[in-house]
C-alpha cells in the first residue's frame, strides 16, 4: 500500500477515535432542541443554531470521556431589539 494511503487510514482511524461519542452526539442534539423550543414558546422571531466544532462537524471528545463534560457553542439571533440581556438570563434561569 502506498504511504499516502497508509497515513489517510491513519488519520481517519485518529479521528473517528477522538469523535464525540454517539451518546454524547445525541444529548447535545436533545439539549439545543430544548433550548430552541424554550425560546421559540418565550420570543417571537429568535433564532438559534450550532456553532464552532459542533457546526462543523469536528467534535473532540473529552480526555476522559467518562468523568469530563464538553461544551457545544450556540448562536441566539434575537430579531426583536426589546430583548435585552437580563431577559434572557432570567429564561434560562427557568429552565
Amino acid at each position: 500500500m502506498p504511504e499516502s494511503q497508509e497515513l489517510s487510514l491513519f488519520y481517519d482511524q485518529l479521528a473517528k477515535e477522538i469523535q464525540l461519542s454517539q451518546t454524547a452526539c445525541s444529548t447535545a442534539e436533545r439539549e439545543f432542541n430544548s433550548l430552541t423550543s424554550l425560546f421559540d414558546n418565550e420570543y417571537d422571531n429568535v433564532k438559534m443554531f450550532p456553532q464552532g466544532s459542533y457546526s462543523l462537524g469536528t467534535t473532540i471528545r473529552p480526555l476522559n470521556a467518562d468523568r469530563d463534560d464538553f461544551d457545544v457553542d450556540f448562536v441566539i439571533a434575537f430579531m426583536d431589539d426589546d430583548i435585552g440581556p437580563s431577559d434572557v438570563k432570567k429564561t434560562l434561569v427557568m429552565y
